[in-house]
């Protein structure tokens, strides 16, 4: 079990129109948790390794309505570097594809009915991304000819069999993606 001592802020600007909730419920196949990745209460937390350091990520949106404006980050870890920080807040933008613009998408999709109906109800959904191409391959290779629902709980399985977890003081395991 790792108790967190330090714990540090950071703040991300989505490129707009950016919806949190759809977001991080989409990357986590709209469940609490799946696999490494957690959204309860509004928080989306990931465990993240960097050179060996266990980093938990937490971000939580900072704005009202339907646009996200703002979303607050923070790290936690025995011991933090202003590396270890900018390195999370990076990856927190990645995963959620903050830095993504999709107005031009949008603009295309106004010339079709169809595509002009769905991209609507959709607004603001960021396509998100796995923090590494390793996570992708593997996640591409279990995925591959087997349901949905199994694909899900071997990812889960393989994740707290061989990725390294923390346990946070609410109790909470979280669990970082195995490594090569």
């Amino acid at each position: 079990m790792t108790q967190f001592l330090e714990r540090e802020g950071f703040t991300l600007r989505p490129v707009q129109p950016f919806s949190f909730a759809q977001t991080v419920a989409y990357h986590t196949r709209f469940q609490a948790v799946s696999g490494a990745d957690v959204y309860q209460y509004a928080c989306y937390s990931r465990l993240l390794e960097r050179d060996g350091k266990l980093l938990l990520l937490s971000v939580r949106s900072r704005s009202s309505h339907n646009t996200d404006l703002l979303l607050a980050g923070e790290v936690a870890s025995e011991s933090l570097t202003p590396q270890d920080v900018e390195f999370t807040r990076q990856q927190a933008s990645w995963i959620l594809g903050t830095d993504l613009d999709l107005m031009p998408f949008y603009r295309m999709c106004q010339d079709d009915p169809v595509l002009r109906s769905i991209a609507g109800t959709l607004e603001g959904l960021h396509p998100s991304r796995t923090p590494s191409v390793f996570e992708s391959l593997v996640l591409a290779i279990v995925g591959q000819q087997i349901a949905g629902k199994v694909a899900q709980a071997i990812r889960a399985g393989l994740i707290q069999a061989l990725g390294r977890s923390l346990v946070e003081l609410d109790g909470q395991v979280y669990y970082t993606f195995p490594s090569p």
